[in-house]
């Protein structure tokens, strides 16, 4: 996770340098580059954690649980997210971006305590 927090702060130095190449002179396009940039580039922290508890779950081979905390992830945070913010705010494309970063988020804390219970039940 460590990783994740300073590769986060790496890609914000390094970001503009990047987006105006592939922008070239658009500052319209440079500008949605860098809002999805600094989005995603804050996910990754929560995804991470998601990525443990995931991790763990294969290790041990207990990997319905995986199954089950990745269909949640989706049809229960990510796409209703998404949904509700295109339809009931001005965020534009950034409905999509908030989505996931929120969709990650509640994993994060669904993944933990989902490990938590499973720890919890294995340990008695």
């Amino acid at each position: 996770m460590l990783f994740s927090i300073v590769f986060t702060g790496l890609i914000f130095l390094i970001a503009p340098p990047f987006a105006s190449i592939l922008s070239g002179k658009d500052a319209v396009l440079f500008n949605h580059i860098m809002d999805a940039v600094h989005v995603y580039s804050v996910s990754v922290i929560p995804w991470a954690v998601f990525q443990i508890v995931i991790g763990f779950f294969v290790g041990s081979s207990k990997t319905k649980y995986n199954l089950f905390i990745t269909f949640i992830r989706i049809y229960a945070f990510r796409l209703p997210c998404i949904i509700i913010l295109t339809r009931f705010s001005a965020l534009n494309e950034f409905s999509i971006w908030y989505g996931m970063l929120l969709s990650n988020i509640l994993t994060a804390i669904f993944g933990s305590g989902t490990l938590s219970k499973y720890e919890e039940i294995n340990t008695n």
